[in-house]
């Protein structure tokens, strides 16, 4: 005999009071076989699915009811809940909107996607959504502690305590509660010295350094100027890359401190970055004086190279100098002392080898010699997860591929891989997010919204990040920027996959062991890649990721704003001035000499110690060629995004860097209409340009030498009718560069082969 709907409901009920959810699933499953269209028993089939912990299947259930009965607040509702557990933030939180429209005075609607915005970095949104939930049910507990905890991140403390009071109306037992009310009260009595510090510490760790600073400068006008207070400011003015600021503060803790060894890890880490490798030598010396045979120091010691070189002697020596000092660090390293490999270990998880690719040398064996070390010392506590691993099932029929990066936060680089997210076969791979930095920011709902799984994994230690990964059982793990971050370095050189690649998203080889591909471009590559990978080389069609056309705004600056001449020939040279090297700098007195009216637009790093030295390389250029070279070259100051727009569009010539390509600069400038003047060198990284211009099939701004380099560059400067018959040929040209999905098959295809040949293997 078939049951009514009402009475399988009810039964359905006293099983869930009774805790037999079992029972209750099998009973709606019979139900719906009689009559599957049935809302209320769809509706009850996902609440039970949701309980059972099936959030997938509950989704349908839930939005099977929803199609029968869309009018249903409390539907919506529960499938809010259902999609927020199976991981889709941005689809949960639409759910919870649509509930709420439907029915505007549920209050836990508004609490859980409040929630989620404050989860996804929209605490404004949040804030309101709050406000809006307490105007229905003023007292409810968890709203205003949420909103207090609110406040407390904007430093209103009065509106914190007052939300927290009303909150601990209806309930002091939460232990989390009564912490931050604690707080928030202990701090409104404190003195303003020590409430500006705690908010200026809050504001590190979310990675808002600007206003961070700020309110460490006022704690210290008010009084409270502890090395603790010094410490965080660099620490900050470091994230911001003001190393001038920095500088003097870590001269100051050095000679007003001068036992405390982390101001001399922090000076030596700012002067290496400002450029001040003298400085940091010395610094070096008065540490190693008052810490004989400290190890973090050696080794931070053999990493430090200059910024800038000032002959192609200089790199050939400290290129030697690296070499040397860091075989002789390994080898003296006694790996079987535990302090030793915490010490090694420790001061890995803080540092790189960044500067060296900037040499402009093939690096495969001293990366190699790196990893070497790393993998040495992780393999003392981390050696299980160094071993290769079974290539996972797929009863599913998915892939999973996770991304695992430092640069989906607010760096341009996170785009280089973002189409490649965003386009990959939903109906064939999965793909898992796990985003290093702290940041929060639309790039990074970019790549949330499209991942089966998002894991937020800042300041995780190593240990929990692998176990995570390795719970998560990827077949294929990307780490796209290896070397940029010494947490990327570390994971690096673990086995978290049975497949694991990196990108040309940081264009040099990893030298780890663990990482089996490099994923490049085919246009890029010289005929002898494979030599500078210890990966294998994977070249991908054009050049080789999927990026949107950069938008483009209408020009709105004047050329003496950015302190350029209107009737000189304006080339623009916007490369990081480390990426130039002292060989090539005779290539500007040249044009100069040929073309007077040539003007050469620079960007000033963000040390000003840095610029000067490059501007003093320029100075001894130009004498070469009886040239003043502050008559021809301009050094804008850092530059916002809309700024460096214009730049663009108020400039005539761009001039590509000839041993570090331009990669993102080389595509805002190409749609800004600016010829690319582009001379490639025997490394894929740069041939950046090459492969760009090749793509769109433009090919004569490409030089062969840097003497033909030169001379486009002059005559692009002299005849200003070629110069607009080369961008005539290149606007149509551009369609080709952009959106490309070629790449994205072809990677598609190089997945499901990869991970097809691991399983063929495991067969045999």
């Amino acid at each position: 005999m078939t049951l009514s709907a009402p009475t399988v409901l009810d039964r359905v009920t006293q099983l869930h009071q009774a805790g037999d959810f079992i029972a209750a699933e099998a009973l709606l499953i019979e139900a719906l076989t009689a009559t599957p269209d049935n809302a209320e028993l769809l509706h009850g089939l996902g609440v039970t699915k949701l309980i059972l912990g099936d959030p997938q299947a509950a989704v349908g259930a839930l939005q099977a009811a929803i199609t029968q009965a869309p009018e249903e607040a409390l539907y919506y509702y529960n499938l809010g809940l259902g999609l927020e557990a199976t991981g889709d933030v941005f689809a949960a939180c639409e759910a919870y909107r649509q509930s709420l429209m439907l029915d505007p005075e549920h209050v836990n609607a508004y609490l859980n996607w409040g929630n989620l915005f404050l989860r996804v970095g929209y605490e404004g949104e949040a804030e309101k959504i709050y406000r809006e939930a307490l105007k229905f049910d003023p007292e409810n507990f968890g709203g205003n502690w949420n909103l207090g905890n609110i406040l407390m991140e904007q430093q209103d403390l009065t509106g914190a305590i007052a939300a927290y009071t009303i909150a601990a109306k209806s309930d002091t037992s939460n232990a989390d509660f009564q912490a931050n009310y604690e707080l928030a009260t202990k701090l409104a009595a404190q003195t303003p010295d020590v409430a500006a510090k705690y908010f200026a510490d809050v504001l590190q760790a979310k990675g808002a350094y600007p206003d961070a600073i700020a309110q460490y400068q006022s704690a210290r006008d008010l009084g409270e100027n502890s090395p603790a207070i010094q410490q965080a400011l660099v620490k900050c003015y470091k994230e911001t890359r003001e190393y001038d600021s920095a500088v003097g503060i870590c001269e100051d803790l050095i000679d007003n401190h001068p036992q405390d060894r982390h101001n001399y890890f922090l000076a030596l880490t700012v002067f290496q970055q400002a450029g001040m490798y003298e400085s940091a030598q010395a610094v070096y010396q008065q540490a190693m004086s008052h810490f004989p045979g400290d190890l973090q120091f050696q080794l931070e010691n053999c990493r430090t190279l200059p910024v800038i070189y000032q002959t192609a002697v200089d790199i050939a020596t400290y290129r030697q100098r690296f070499t040397e000092s860091f075989t002789a660090f390994s080898q003296q390293l006694d790996l079987s002392n535990p302090q030793t490999v915490t010490a090694v270990l420790e001061h890995l998880n803080h540092t790189t080898n960044f500067l060296l690719a900037y040499q402009g040398e093939n690096d495969i064996e001293l990366q190699r010699q790196y990893c070497r070390l790393v993998s040495q010392v992780l393999a003392i506590d981390h050696h299980q997860w160094q071993v290769d691993l079974p290539i996972p099932e797929i009863p599913s029929g998915k892939i999973r591929i996770g991304i695992l990066s430092d640069v989906m936060g607010k760096s341009q680089l996170g785009h280089f891989f973002l189409g490649w997210v965003q386009n990959l076969d939903p109906a064939i791979f999965e793909v898992y997010i796990y985003h290093l930095n702290q940041l929060i920011s639309p790039l990074t709902r970019d790549f949330w919204a499209r991942s089966q799984e998002f894991r937020h994994i800042h300041k995780w230690p190593v240990a929990k990040i692998a176990q995570q990964v390795i719970a998560d059982q990827l077949h294929i793990l990307v780490l796209p920027e290896i070397g940029m971050k010494p947490e990327m370095t570390l994971l690096s050189n673990l086995r978290l996959a049975p497949i694991q690649c990196t990108t040309w998203t940081h264009p040099v080889t990893s030298g780890s062991a663990m990482i089996d591909y490099f994923l490049s471009s085919e246009l890029m590559e010289p005929e002898d890649g494979q030599s500078h990978y210890s990966e294998t080389l994977v070249g991908l069609p054009g050049i080789g990721i999927h990026h949107p056309r950069p938008a483009v705004p209408d020009r709105t600056a004047t050329r003496s704003e950015f302190g350029l001449d209107d009737d000189r020939v304006v080339y623009l040279c916007c490369q990081s001035l480390f990426k130039y090297l002292p060989q090539d700098d005779w290539v500007w007195p040249a044009i100069a000499q040929a073309l007077p009216k040539a003007q050469f637009a620079f960007i000033q790093h963000p040390s000003s110690h840095t610029t000067q030295l490059f501007q003093q390389r320029l100075k001894t250029a130009f004498d070469q060629f009886d040239l003043d070279s502050e008559a021809f070259c301009v050094f804008t100051p850092r530059l916002s995004e809309p700024e460096y727009m214009q730049l663009n569009l108020l400039s005539d010539v761009f001039l590509d860097s000839h041993r570090w390509s331009g990669g993102m600069t080389t595509m805002k400038a190409i749609v800004c209409d600016l010829p690319i003047v582009t001379c490639p060198s025997g490394l894929m990284r740069g041939r950046h340009s090459y492969g760009i211009l090749r793509m769109m099939e433009i090919e004569a701004t490409i030089a062969q030498t840097l003497d033909e380099y030169v001379e486009i560059a002059v005559r692009l400067g002299h005849d200003h009718n070629w110069r607009n018959e080369v961008i005539d040929q290149m606007r149509p040209q551009q369609a080709k560069l952009f959106n490309d999905m070629s790449c994205v098959d072809a990677l598609q295809d190089f997945f499901q082969a990869a991970v097809f040949e691991q399983m063929m293997a495991a067969e045999a």
